[in-house]
């Protein structure tokens, strides 16, 4: 092959490279909304009006980073061509849009989920539906790759993990982002406001809550494949079956904490402060969509009367 063949050849390392630059590009925009925080005072839904955006620039990053990582163990053929890199560049291009979009809301003082309050917010909210589906269908596909890849570099305790945590937590997020989207909030039962919840996730204690089963669910991505490194390196008999056993507990862990949700607010084994939730409040989340009624003119730190004043509101 000729220097300029070679030097036209596209690198096979670009999908992964296009991850780790998603994933620094990710980091860069969590600083932002980190910065926007400390120098704006303004409150929605009770909490710092940038956390949502910072939580959402996190977890993009460690979805890039967890792919770009899976990416980096297999063969040169397996993780490199044009296919796979259109597949992440759309991947890439749906997380950034999404993180963009829920940072310019918070910027106007507007919910971005459950947001159906004009057909503006109504179509950018499907949107991001299907965004967030092809980004867990690239992750999907990384994971495929892992699983047929038989001259990668990994052992056979990561190989499994990266293939059961990539496809099996896809399938996952699947199930519980569709049903949480296809509501009119993340709350079963009597709706809060996050500062009644847990610090920075916002997870309701009081009443509740489908997010913790969705964000277990999700992080079978990163936790299968980390017990199937560690099997490898620390030489465990039969590394596979370590991988199987911990995803199955893991999804279990989801299912229950889907379960609980629907009968008593958050496990009571993480939060004493367990209440039933009121039949009523139930059927609150099947009822009528509702518009998001954006309410933040309030200021650090929060009083009761404006928690209680917005206590239904959706974030």
């Amino acid at each position: 092959m000729t220097d300029a063949a070679v030097a036209s050849a596209p690198s096979t390392h670009a999908p992964e490279r296009m991850l780790w630059q998603a994933t620094a590009l990710s980091v860069a925009m969590w600083l932002l909304f980190a910065a926007a925080s400390v120098t704006d005072a303004r409150l929605f839904n009770g909490v710092d009006v940038w956390i949502k955006p910072q939580k959402f620039a996190l977890s993009v990053a460690v979805h890039f980073a967890t792919m770009a990582w899976a990416l980096s163990w297999m063969s040169d053929r397996t993780r490199g061509g044009r296919v796979l890199g259109g597949v992440i560049a759309l991947g890439v291009v749906c997380g950034v849009v999404e993180v963009i979009y829920i940072g310019v809301q918070a910027g106007l003082g507007q919910a971005s989920h459950f947001n159906v309050s004009s057909d503006f917010h109504a179509a950018a909210y499907t949107l991001m539906g299907v965004g967030a589906v092809i980004l867990v269908a690239v992750s999907f596909e990384v994971g495929r790759r892992a699983a047929v890849d038989g001259a990668g570099r990994f052992g056979p305790g990561l190989r499994f993990g990266l293939a059961l945590g990539l496809m099996g937590g896809s399938a996952a997020t699947v199930f519980l982002g569709g049903y949480l989207g296809a509501q009119t909030s993340h709350h079963v039962g009597v709706q809060l406001p996050d500062s009644e919840g847990l610090p920075f996730v916002g997870w309701a204690t009081a009443t509740g809550d489908v997010r913790p089963a969705h964000f277990v669910a999700t992080h079978l991505m990163q936790a299968a494949p980390a017990v199937g490194w560690a099997a490898d390196r620390w030489g465990l008999p039969m590394p596979k079956v370590w991988v199987a056993g911990v995803s199955a507990a893991w999804l279990a862990l989801a299912l229950w904490m889907f379960a609980r949700s629907w009968g008593t607010a958050f496990p009571a084994v993480l939060s004493p402060r367990i209440t039933k939730a009121p039949r009523t409040g139930v059927r609150g989340a099947f009822g009528r969509r509702r518009g998001c009624q954006p309410f933040c003119s309030t200021r650090r730190p929060r009083s009761s009367a404006i928690c209680t004043a917005f206590s239904a509101a959706p974030l």
